[in-house]
């Protein structure tokens, strides 16, 4: 039976191996395993990380990542890079065109580390993935709730995400389907068309 937590540590592994699973051929994931295991491991170490997996007997089925106070967080990335970068030097190597996508990357980190402001009251969105063979159940639209009710409890109003434009419709059908709204489109590394996502969390809207 598959039940919802707020993630652990030690879960980390088990987040990977949705991650890998459910986004084959994306960036993070062709940076590789221990780029992801030191990635998540900089998350769920975070101060102000919204985190949760589904389970089911021991196997972590699906997973949900976010940061109040986003900047906080890449500013803590940036402080850390070079434990990311070891790890993913080697697959950049073999795959030169992924440069460009990885200096996109660096630079949204360098500009998200710089921003000054109160920010307590936004949350990043950063990762939600399930298993692809229990992408049926609605675990995904579950692990929305659990993050947007955490969310609204530690006060946040604005949750937002970006994510691909093309070639993506059933990730965008699922964000618009739980009530995000696109705030704009933007060109990304690699002529990338981008969108990016805001959730308003009114009081007493998510139930």
């Amino acid at each position: 039976m598959v039940f919802l937590r707020k993630a652990q540590a030690a879960d980390i592994q088990g987040i990977v191996s949705v991650h890998l699973a459910a986004f084959q051929g994306f960036l993070m994931s062709l940076l590789g395993e221990r780029f992801l295991l030191e990635y998540y491991d900089l998350a769920l170490n975070y101060e102000d990380v919204v985190a949760f997996v589904s389970e089911d007997n021991g196997l972590i089925t699906g997973f949900i990542v976010g940061f109040i106070g986003p900047e906080r967080f890449y500013k803590r990335m940036r402080l850390n890079r070079w434990r990311l970068v070891k790890t993913a030097l080697r697959y950049v190597i073999r795959r030169p065109r992924l440069w460009i996508r990885v200096l996109g990357s660096k630079q949204r980190m360098d500009r998200m580390a710089s921003t000054n402001g109160s920010s307590t009251k936004n949350c990043e969105l950063a990762s939600v993935a399930v298993r692809p063979d229990y992408s049926s159940g609605g675990i995904g639209k579950q692990l929305m709730k659990a993050f947007l009710q955490e969310a609204e409890k530690r006060g946040v109003t604005t949750v937002y995400l970006i994510t691909d434009a093309t070639k993506n419709e059933a990730v965008n059908a699922f964000y618009r389907g739980v009530g995000f709204r696109v705030h704009r489109s933007f060109e990304a590394a690699g002529s990338r068309l981008m969108y990016e996502y805001v959730y308003e969390i009114r009081q007493g809207m998510i139930v």
